[in-house]
């Protein structure tokens, strides 16, 4: 992010926009279409990656449920699995459907982006990687200058955590 923010910034100055690709000297390139187009296919065949472990453990869920249940509704979703994951996974794409739909306003987007990340993004790229680190190698055998390099690091995610949650919010 930081050498592009220094070329972003140093060429195009205050005009430069969030992101880049908005920005007016740039919006118009056929390389910026051709990079939005690569954004797209890239989200498409993500989706169901992201989607299949809550998708999974819905299911899960739903099936104990089912069993719990004596009623016929129940016995038929039990006795046709295919058919009720059919449903259920057409319920949650409907869902998420429903969410980008409220959430269509890039304004609005940006915010929900900045508050997911803050929340998720520092968690798993900084913050819990490094105490998994400090607990598997044990705080006592580490030597002080890498115990307090990973400290700082622990500082400065939740830094930034928390004040990009707030200004998300």
């Amino acid at each position: 992010y930081v050498p592009m923010v220094i070329v972003g910034y140093g060429t195009y100055g205050d005009t430069v926009q969030t992101p880049i690709f908005n920005t007016p000297a740039l919006s118009a390139s056929p390389l910026i279409t051709a990079i939005k187009a690569a954004l797209v296919v890239n989200l498409l065949t993500t989706y169901p990656l992201v989607l299949n472990p809550p998708e999974v453990a819905l299911e899960g869920t739903v099936r104990g449920w089912l069993r719990k249940s004596s009623s016929p509704v129940a016995r038929a979703a039990l006795g046709a699995p295919t058919a009720t994951r059919i449903v259920l996974r057409t319920g949650f794409i409907g869902l998420t459907a429903l969410i980008s739909l409220t959430l269509h306003s890039p304004e609005r987007f940006g915010y929900f982006l900045n508050l997911v990340s803050a929340c998720t993004t520092t968690f798993t790229s900084f913050i819990l990687p490094t105490l998994f680190y400090i607990k598997l190698r044990g705080a006592h055998e580490m030597r002080c200058v890498e115990l307090l390099f990973c400290l700082l690091i622990l500082v400065v995610a939740v830094y930034g955590a928390v004040f990009g949650g707030i200004e998300a919010v």
